[in-house]
């Protein structure tokens, strides 16, 4: 395990090597994963709608490399190239590595790596199964919805200060819409049973952090089609949504992090990883709490929040119901247990 050693000759505590059980496999989950989404990012690339974006960052790939051969003009139409996919299948592998990171030096390994390397696994099948999905609702928002019901687009300015300002303060009322979206499909999604079945695969993972946590690939459909609607409505451009969607990424695998960084007293603003933990609670008095996923606003509004302590942490999982132990189980949301049970609350007088 990743820890301390004692060295004889110094007589020194120094830090042990990844020598955990299963930390090898792990390892090697983690690279065919990473393998695979990007492989399917490629294979996604080459289909509509993307085909158009695809040869345009070749060209400037190639311009780069020949005209202007550095890091950043390269990286810049790499980015280009790959666009979305890059996003949605290259960014949350790259954020699982360094939350993994972060996680293991300041909170010690994972609780099981067998667990994380299954986990790794399905993220990999979830995030290109999500991404079909994405792209199959983007061309279903194209044909329903013509164009955009209102104007939503940052204020041109010479002043470059006027201007960052501006688009910053469109990315977050774009947030904060979304987040509103976001929170009525994640209750629906608590409180249908169609949907929580679906739902449930998310919540049965017990010892949550950046690398154990997945969901089942269709729980995020009903949030894309809110996001996507209030997108569609407020005429968000390809750019923002870019965006947005990174930002998105970056701030989920903070939220399921284990790791001792948060957020304090701004916990009652901002949601953060304590905060978010405890909707994944197992208690009864945590039920139905913190829905929203970015602002504690819309929890506030509509009455369910819970604002946890600096120093307080929760248990998370179903009681009763296990993480699905196979892939085919994890896809057919096949998990033992109802789904529905919790940790009923104290008798009156004990804490």
């Amino acid at each position: 395990m990743t820890g301390s050693g004692f060295d004889k000759q110094s007589g020194r505590v120094v830090a042990g090597e990844l020598k955990a059980p299963g930390a090898q496999s792990t390892f090697l989950v983690a690279v065919a994963a990473f393998a695979f989404v990007n492989l399917a990012g490629l294979l996604l690339a080459f289909t509509a709608p993307m085909l158009l974006a695809l040869r345009t960052g070749l060209a400037d790939a190639g311009k780069a490399l020949l005209h202007l051969p550095s890091l950043v003009n390269l990286g810049a139409a790499l980015l280009d190239l790959f666009g979305y996919t890059a996003l949605t299948l290259l960014q949350p592998f790259v954020m699982i590595l360094v939350f993994l990171l972060v996680e293991i030096r300041l909170a010690g390994p994972p609780k099981s790596w067998g667990t994380t390397a299954r986990s790794l696994f399905y993220r990999a099948v979830e995030t290109v199964l999500n991404t079909v999905i994405a792209l199959l609702l983007a061309k279903l928002f194209a044909r329903l919805l013509p164009g955009s019901l209102m104007t939503f687009t940052a204020a041109e300015s010479p002043n470059v200060l006027v201007a960052t300002a501006s688009a910053t303060l469109m990315i977050l009322v774009a947030l904060l819409l979304q987040d509103f979206g976001v929170y009525w499909a994640h209750r629906l999604q608590h409180r249908a049973k169609a949907l929580w079945r679906f739902h449930s695969v998310h919540h049965s993972i017990e010892h949550l952090d950046a690398a154990n946590n997945y969901l089942h690939p269709l729980d995020h459909a009903l949030p894309l089609v809110f996001v996507g609607l209030i997108g569609a409505i407020i005429g968000l451009s390809y750019e923002d949504f870019l965006i947005v969607s990174a930002i998105r990424v970056m701030h989920d695998h903070f939220i399921h992090s284990r790791a001792p960084i948060h957020l304090g007293r701004f916990r009652a603003f901002f949601v953060d990883n304590r905060y978010h933990h405890f909707h994944h609670s197992r208690h009864f008095e945590h039920y139905n709490k913190n829905f929203s996923a970015y602002f504690t606003l819309w929890d506030r509004v509509f009455g369910t929040c819970y604002i946890p302590a600096d120093d307080e942490m929760v248990e998370t999982g179903i009681v009763g119901t296990r993480p699905a132990p196979t892939l085919w189980k994890y896809l057919t949301a096949d998990l033992e247990g109802t789904g529905e049970d919790l940790v009923p609350p104290p008798p009156r007088g004990q804490p």
